[in-house]
């Protein structure tokens, strides 16, 4: 291969990377904080995109894997750490500082009393990775007297450890279950396909859309001429996640990831209807401190909705707009555009007091800690000037201007709870 075949490089890193290639922390390879991408771009003139590991092998199983059929996926790593990668519509889900669906340094074993790499007792791959298990079973046949042929392994990988429990070696099962315990509690999770087909749907015959459909664009005005030939269908999975240790954590989260079209008749392509939002993505949890002190959180975020954009042509028409006071959507175009995905975080600070026979509590309530934005298609309206006041009725129209539409603001609350 010439270096000029070479459209550019990859590196997957092992750890959180932001867009820009700015690698936050890589604890396993010693990294601080700095650009990956640019770093690799000055060292080979090529263009660089530099991103989680896991999310690289994620994206590889769907481009060239056992995830090419597939639209949404997740892939779970367990090598030198343990990492995920989601894929939602094609895409990784790599959240704001590129550590979305890092599993390594979940808190989950109780009785760690070894520091992991990045500093915190009790991370998953502590004992899930395959370092972690070479470890595990290094302690083991130190603690115990049994024979085991790991004994006489100069090397014992994670893979050993796998092939002599499958030969039935004690301490190797022992490890495996071990392993296999915190690996299952880290992800333990539930999942729920669904697929609903919805039939004879009234469809408007002037716009062509269900009425369903239309969502925030739906209106009566008069009487309608309708039929009842539309075809609908969402389907989608729903994974849900819960990791929780005793009087310390206790964290939920869901994911589903979707999809919702419909089509005019069954012999129609089917096209996104007003509700294909592709996923929505929850997670909560409370951590406990020690003197009563606790820490809790809520992270909300839905992907875009899709719109439909204006007929600025038709709306601006001075006839047009007085017969109906508001703009018209272009129904040709329906539902081509689609808004940003929002996402709001909620913080919750509680300080626990404890008597005989009373309980008094004191926390501090952040809603929308970020000051996140929940875009709304912009409004089209009149300014009821005419730009052209000498030509016909017909012909004349209406400067137009558009009115952005966002919502979304941060509100910090005190309060006190008294329990008798």
């Amino acid at each position: 291969m010439k270096s000029d075949d070479v459209a550019g490089v990859g590196i997957g890193v092992p750890g959180a990377v932001k867009d820009d290639g700015t690698v936050n922390k890589c604890v396993n390879l010693g990294w601080g904080v700095f650009n990956v991408a640019q770093t690799f771009n000055e060292m080979t003139g090529y263009k660089v995109k530099a991103g989680n590991d896991a999310n690289m092998a994620a994206l590889g199983e769907y481009w060239m894997g056992s995830a090419k059929e597939y639209s949404s996926s997740l892939f779970v790593t367990i090598g030198t750490g343990v990492g995920a990668g989601v894929i939602v519509d094609g895409k990784p889900l790599c959240g704001y500082n590129g550590a979305a669906a890092e599993l390594g340094h979940l808190p989950v074993v109780e009785d760690e009393q070894e520091y992991c790499n990045c500093g915190k007792k009790g991370c998953l791959e502590q004992v899930a990775s395959a370092t972690g298990i070479v470890r595990t079973a290094t302690r083991m046949l130190n603690e115990s007297g049994e024979p085991s042929s790991l004994r006489d392994i100069p090397y014992i990988s994670a893979k050993v450890v796998f092939d002599e429990a499958k030969a039935g070696d004690l301490i190797a099962l022992n490890v495996v279950d071990y392993v296999c315990r915190y690996l299952g509690k880290g992800i333990a999770c539930a999942a729920e396909g669904f697929y609903k087909l919805y039939k004879d749907m009234p469809l408007s015959v002037a716009d062509g859309i269900p009425l369903s459909c239309k969502g925030n664009d739906y209106g009566v005005i008069g009487n309608e001429t309708l039929v009842s030939d539309a075809e609908g269908r969402s389907y989608g999975v729903e994974v849900m996640f819960k990791w929780l240790l005793v009087q310390r954590l206790n964290l939920s989260s869901s994911l589903t990831v979707f999809k919702s079209e419909f089509r005019k008749n069954n012999q129609d392509t089917y096209v996104p209807s007003a509700w294909d939002n592709r996923f929505i993505f929850n997670v909560s949890g409370t951590y406990n401190f020690p003197k009563q002190w606790s820490v809790g959180m809520k992270v909300c975020c839905i992907g875009g909705s899709p719109y439909t954009p204006y007929d600025v042509e038709k709306s601006s028409l001075v006839t047009a707009w007085n017969a109906q006071g508001k703009a018209y959507y272009d129904y040709s175009r329906y539902n081509t555009g689609r808004l940003p995905a929002f996402g709001q975080l909620d913080v919750r600070v509680d300080k626990m007091f404890y008597w005989k026979k009373c309980m008094f509590g004191i926390y501090l309530d952040i809603q929308n800690i970020t000051a996140s934005k929940l875009r709304q298609p912009d409004v089209l309206m009149s300014t009821g000037e005419i730009e052209n006041p000498s030509a016909s009725l017909a012909e004349q129209r209406y400067v137009m201007k558009s009115i952005k539409q966002e919502s979304g603001t941060l509100l910090p609350t005190i309060g006190i709870t008294f329990e008798y």
